[in-house]
């Protein structure tokens, strides 16, 4: 069963410069849902809270390992972010949330590029959790090179909305 969470994209710019303290962006750590949780991700990358950014994500981590992670990240200078409609999927105890997304990196040497895709976010049922409670957690994600002005690049749904 879809539940439209979003009626409109959302556009959230979640750093500017991250070697200057005075123009990174401030700490943004929300996971009330999933287009908070995917905009703090990228929040924690920018600030170079590496291992913030790490913990958003379940099992299956976006790298081999947390070194890899790390320095695949280390040339972020910038991420802006659009979100499109967020749909959300129950299975079995869980609350999956498909969120089109759109970034835009600059990196720390000026380069810029635009990446857009879908991220699935998952939440376990929080009546049920025992101890840990585990919030909510990024499940997977893919980007792929996107072209043209970053509002424009956000998918309109994800596979399977």
């Amino acid at each position: 069963m879809r539940y439209l969470l979003a009626a409109a994209a959302l556009f959230c710019s979640v750093g500017v410069t991250a070697g200057a303290t005075s123009l990174t962006p401030p700490y943004m750590d929300d996971r009330s849902d999933a287009g908070a949780l995917i905009r703090s991700y990228y929040n924690a990358l920018v600030r170079k809270e590496f291992s913030r950014a790490w913990s958003y994500y379940g099992d299956d981590k976006p790298a081999t390992d947390f070194d890899a992670f790390e320095d695949q990240s280390l040339e972020i200078a910038a991420i802006e972010v659009a979100t499109g409609e967020v749909f959300a999927e129950g299975a079995a105890g869980s609350s999956y949330y498909k969120v089109p997304v759109a970034i835009r990196v600059t990196r720390t040497d000026g380069s810029e590029q635009v990446m857009a895709g879908c991220h699935v976010t998952r939440l376990a049922n929080p009546q049920i959790q025992g101890v840990p409670f585990r919030p909510m957690r990024i499940v997977s994600g893919t980007l792929a090179a996107a072209s043209g002005p970053l509002e424009s690049a956000v998918p309109e749904s994800c596979p399977d909305s």
